[in-house]
């Protein structure tokens, strides 16, 4: 019978489990926004590309996704959550493509668009291959 000297340090374990691989790119994120700032994103994944939030100055509930034409895919899904406030107003979220560079968010509270809404909201983008 005939050895085999593999390294030492090979990991069978690891090489045995299988590999995701997904058919899309994805930008998971909790968002909060309060006042005149900026959405703050906490990201838990990004296989996109870099994404920067910011607010609009001239209108309150609305903010902008910017990228460097990284939305250019023609099959895009975006998710997000909708949520009740503590009167029960229905906060509404619309999450939508501008341009290659950019996507706009909108919070609205019954209707009407608003800061502050943005608590740990989660978001999800993805771009399919």
């Amino acid at each position: 019978m005939k050895e085999f000297n593999l390294p030492k340090k090979f990991n069978w374990e690891l090489a045995s489990q299988p590999i995701e691989v997904k058919p899309y790119k994805v930008y998971s994120a909790l968002l909060t926004q309060s006042g005149v700032a900026d959405p703050v994103a906490n990201v838990f994944e990004n296989t996109i590309g870099e994404i920067t939030w910011t607010r609009d100055s001239e209108s309150n509930g609305v903010y902008f996704a910017d990228s460097s034409s990284l939305f250019t895919e023609k099959i895009m899904l975006l998710l997000f959550a909708n949520s009740r406030d503590a009167e029960g107003g229905q906060s509404i979220y619309s999450l939508q493509k501008l341009s290659n560079n950019r996507l706009v968010l909108v919070s609205a509270l019954e209707g009407t668009a608003v800061d502050g809404l943005l608590y740990n909201t989660p978001i999800e983008i993805r771009i399919y291959n």
